[in-house]
């Protein structure tokens, strides 16, 4: 146990790294839910509003993010695209989560214009 309060190793990721070992496939929920938040954001870097709120309406998680933590809100606000950016807000996107570098949609507006 000493170890793994060291290194960080928490219950949580023990048992997922069990599970990926084991060759277990994703539930198929869990598949789903994760094509749909790609799909967001996706939708979110082409400046496709409307498969943005398809996305949405399919579930797809607001806050859903790339692997270097860039959130649709993130990218629209990159873009300078205000339209997904409100409609991101308006489904209630975390409008201080910071990515990987520190960028906030508020500083990436910024830079977008």
């Amino acid at each position: 146990m000493y170890h793994a309060v060291r290194y960080g190793v928490t219950a949580l990721l023990m048992a997922c790294a069990l599970w990926a070992a084991s060759g277990a496939a994703l539930p198929a929920a869990a598949e789903e839910a994760g094509e749909v938040n790609r799909t967001l954001l996706a939708a979110a870097k082409d400046s496709d509003r409307a498969s943005v709120i398809a996305a949405l309406d399919r579930g797809a998680a607001v806050d859903a993010m790339t692997r270097i933590g860039d959130t649709a809100l993130l990218t629209a606000c990159k873009k300078g695209d205000a339209e997904i950016a409100r409609t991101m807000i308006d489904h209630g996107a975390n409008v201080k989560h910071a990515n990987a570098s520190g960028v906030t949609p508020l500083m990436a507006a910024a830079y977008g214009g």
